[in-house]
């Protein structure tokens, strides 16, 4: 197998002594937007997060012991907030098994350009540049004079390794020490003086007691049929122009109830949306599905052909929930 990693940038403007705490704590309030705190040691189901600040450069780079090879939405989330916090901009990096990349922008907490492998066939629902305006953008970016040629050059380099398109845009933009090609594992035991190690664990969530004649709502987390809530309030990314089928479970305690309201918001560019809803009940008992809800009429005895086909129809009818779209307006939000 090829090289695979993932890992993020920031831009530093300043002298790095005064600069790089602010880096270090612009990362760690990241981290804790997105449901972690900072621990003295690396703990169990923590991260271990290394920052490298090469002496000769402007960037600090960000390795995750959690996301060393592929970035499951934090990495991309922290890289957000984290230039929102400092006011600058930071490259995202990710290289497949050496065939294909990722070089992601970001500016003052907005994802401004993408680039990856095919991306001039790419229908990407990530924020692109047109050609003619990345190199005024890029240039003032990372404070050196970059041409729209040498970034199309770079991104469209017709070889079998991703590596090299991820290297030509790295010295393009001034990370020429080799960061965007390592992985969390080439850098967790360094101690050289321009690298610091960051540890957090996940905070600990204190469930409310329901109140007698009440209900109460909340997220549960199942390895196979909800992993995309491993991440959250990250976002979990997805593998663009292409369907995908998340699932949400959400448990009930307290009070039973006979009706409920849900709402589903798709926020993005043109393009992305809800296509189908599907809606389930079931019974949850020490941290298990043991069946349907009582929704689902009970079977008869002995059922005619008739009666068979009308008791599908009225178990179907029984999980059967009301949709109705919410007009967005103008606005990336739908609903």
């Amino acid at each position: 197998m090829g090289n695979t990693c993932a890992s993020f940038h920031v831009v530093m403007h300043g002298p790095r002594e005064v600069i790089l705490p602010k880096v270090i704590q612009a990362v760690s309030r990241a981290y804790t937007a997105i449901g972690y705190e900072r621990s003295q040691k690396h703990v169990s189901g923590g991260k271990h997060i290394v920052l490298m600040a090469p002496d000769g450069q402007r960037f600090a780079s960000i390795f995750d012991s959690t996301n060393a090879q592929m970035d499951d939405g934090e990495l991309k989330d922290v890289a957000l907030k984290a230039t929102k916090s400092l006011m600058t901009a930071a490259a995202f990096t990710s290289i497949y098994d050496s065939d294909s990349y990722e070089f992601i922008l970001f500016s003052n907490g907005r994802q401004v350009d993408c680039l990856m492998d095919g991306d001039e066939t790419n229908d990407s629902i990530s924020k692109q540049m047109k050609p003619v305006a990345r190199s005024k953008n890029w240039s003032s970016y990372f404070v050196r004079p970059i041409t729209s040629e040498e970034i199309t050059s770079a991104a469209l380099r017709n070889s079998a390794f991703a590596d090299d398109n991820i290297s030509a845009l790295s010295q393009l933009i001034g990370l020429s020490k080799g960061q965007s090609q390592l992985q969390y594992q080439d850098v967790r035991d360094d101690t050289a003086a321009h690298i610091k190690h960051l540890f957090f664990k996940r905070k600990e969530q204190i469930l409310a007691k329901v109140v007698d004649g009440q209900q109460s709502f909340s997220q549960f987390y199942d390895p196979f049929y909800s992993r995309m809530i491993s991440v959250y309030p990250a976002s979990w990314p997805a593998k663009l122009a292409t369907e995908i089928s998340p699932t949400w479970l959400v448990l009930s305690d307290g009070a039973g109830f006979t009706d409920a309201r849900a709402v589903l918001t798709v926020e993005g560019p043109e393009g992305l949306s809800l296509q189908q809803i599907f809606v389930n009940g079931c019974k949850f008992h020490n941290g298990q599905i043991v069946g349907p809800l009582e929704s689902t009429p009970p079977p008869p005895p002995a059922m005619t052909e008739d009666e068979t086909k009308a008791y599908a129809q009225a178990i179907t009818d029984a999980k059967k929930f009301a949709f109705t779209a919410i007009d967005g307006g103008t606005s990336p939000v739908r609903k």
